[in-house]
């Protein structure tokens, strides 16, 4: 035996150690996925027929820990198990799995610059993380517009008709603060459906993924596109996203609306 034939065969118990060491750390974060399928009172056939995305045995992959799944199946799964129990820990409990979703991705060695199915998982993981930062933010940028305009409003009523200097500072303030708002809301909601489009396209290299390609097969990423897509270009998936991002945050705006009204 050469010296080479040598080497690679001295690799073959690590490589097949490390290999092992992977499917047990899936196996876990599987055991996981099927306590929560438990508490949820839906078997796996039950979960696909209210959640037509996802197939009966492309779910039973993820509670056996054959695959790993995507963000929008925990959150869905989380959804149905908040439906059936009345946890007073279910924020905790989020937390806890999102945790332990990312810390397994990361144990088997998905990174959000490779291209791999677990790396597109880690990749829509994070991404789905930062729209949340995002909508929170333009969230609090609305809701101080809306009480410049109110501020504004009262300044005009209170000083009508005839505005002392003081008054038309404070006018001026309020105008130069909104405009600065303005820009700012621009900015972020360019960036929000940005992001949005650029995580559907990584759902659809997943769902690539699942419809039997190799999963440690490396593909070629879309690049970022250098000025954000128009609403009219943001498919299904990112609508309904954002739109589950933002209805508490609507509500809220509406009800600082109402306190300040």
């Amino acid at each position: 035996m050469t010296q080479h034939e040598h080497g690679q065969g001295e690799g073959l118990p690590a490589r097949r150690e490390a290999r092992e060491e992977k499917d047990r750390i899936k196996a876990a974060f599987g055991a996981r996925l099927r306590v929560l399928l438990d508490l949820s009172g839906l078997s796996a056939r039950e979960f696909a027929h209210r959640y037509p995305a996802y197939k009966d045995p492309t779910i039973r992959k993820y509670t056996l820990g054959t695959n790993l799944p995507s963000w929008d199946f925990l959150h869905d799964l989380l959804t149905e198990v908040s439906r059936r129990t009345d946890d007073p820990a279910a924020a905790q409990r989020r937390t806890e799995l999102f945790t332990a979703y990312r810390e397994t991705l990361v144990r088997i060695g998905a990174t959000t610059r490779g291209s791999d199915q677990n790396s597109l998982l880690l990749s829509l993981l994070d991404g789905e993380e930062a729209l949340r930062r995002i909508v929170e933010e333009l969230a609090e940028v609305r809701a101080r517009e809306a009480q410049l305009r109110l501020d504004l409003g009262e300044e005009t009523r209170r000083t009508w008709p005839s505005p002392t200097p003081d008054s038309q500072d404070r006018r001026h303030r309020i105008e130069e603060e909104s405009r600065q708002l303005a820009q700012r809301r621009d900015a972020l909601v360019e960036r929000r459906s940005a992001l949005a489009t650029e995580l559907d396209r990584c759902r659809e290299q997943l769902r690539a993924f699942e419809g039997g390609a190799d999963p440690h097969r490396q593909i070629a990423l879309p690049p970022v596109p250098s000025y954000p897509p128009g609403a009219t270009n943001t498919t299904d998936t990112a609508s309904r996203r954002i739109g589950s991002l933002l209805w508490p945050v609507e509500r809220w705006l509406w009800c600082c609306w109402s306190a300040a009204a």
